[in-house]
């Protein structure tokens, strides 16, 4: 369920495809760093990419099927031919894919929420006043953000997709209470179409004041002409897991990262966009995971 074509619409149907192994050795190539544990898929009769990549033991058939959210050049899957296809929803938006394995368990991706911040550690209650929690109707975090005035809480676009209701400032620590604030309006960048095109931008704006006090305040944005170069050491925040694959905390997490120069970045990802800073993870083991 979702797209049928790069950058298309969303669509309600279930889709499906026909798609062929690749050679890890060949894959390798093309993406430094590939897991261990993955096969990766391409529709070689129509050259257009279906299913990049499918967490998991390998397919041992010669063709294989994906199903799921942005099937390129899928066709509508029949009526009941998948009875074990799961739609997962927040407030009735489908998220995700999953697969039916018991009566009472579905196998998904772990990347359906969060994110991570790989060796970090926790922060002193009040150390960052301008963190916010970008919250579901369920209470849930979904993401985080920064406080940039006392009605405006910026964070990226693509956490419109969770359907975040209200932020939560002044705690660190998510099993506690703060100031609980509703969301009145979502300022996405006009140019914004999805995470690997940049632009992943948004204000939050909000239905009434922050209070600014000893955990939340605003925090201090940089100079237009602020220039950041390779190895200027920034910091990162967030809540989430401390380890790739490891359980989700509720406390407030954070390490520092150096910048990765840009010519470095584009050779590990292709496509780069123009307007972002890489940052993290290379040849060390802390940084920033995106996941949602």
């Amino acid at each position: 369920m979702g797209s049928h074509n790069s950058g298309g619409p969303s669509v309600n149907e279930l889709m499906a495809t026909n798609v062929s192994i690749i050679d890890n050795n060949t894959c390798r190539k093309a993406w430094r760093g590939l897991p261990h544990n993955v096969s990766v898929l391409e529709d070689t009769t129509q050259a257009e990419v279906s299913a990049r990549v499918i967490l998991g033991p390998p397919c041992v058939q010669k063709h294989c099927r994906a199903e799921g959210t942005h099937i390129v050049g899928g066709r509508d899957a029949v009526p009941h031919s998948r009875p074990y296809m799961a739609s997962l929803q927040l407030r009735g938006r489908h998220g995700c894919g999953g697969l039916l394995v018991k009566e009472n368990f579905v196998l998904t991706a772990a990347h359906l929420t969060g994110s991570v911040i790989i060796n970090g550690k926790r922060v002193k209650d009040g150390a960052l006043p301008y963190m916010a929690s970008l919250q579901n109707k369920l209470g849930h975090h979904v993401c985080g953000g920064f406080l940039v005035t006392d009605n405006f809480v910026l964070t990226a676009a693509h956490c419109d997709a969770s359907n975040p209701v209200h932020v939560v400032l002044g705690n660190h620590n998510l099993e506690n209470s703060g100031q609980k604030i509703e969301i009145q309006k979502v300022l996405k960048h006009k140019s914004y179409k999805e995470v690997g095109k940049g632009d992943d931008i948004m204000l939050l704006k909000l239905k009434k004041n922050a209070v600014y006090g000893k955990h939340v305040d605003i925090i201090q944005l940089p100079d237009k002409n602020m220039e950041v170069r390779p190895n200027d050491v920034c910091q990162v925040a967030g809540w989430g897991a401390t380890r790739s694959g490891g359980p989700s905390v509720n406390e407030l997490m954070a390490t520092d990262v150096s910048i990765i120069d840009n010519n470095t970045c584009r050779k590990a990802w292709r496509g780069l966009p123009h307007n972002v800073i890489c940052a993290g993870g290379y040849n060390t083991g802390r940084g920033f995971c995106q996941v949602s």
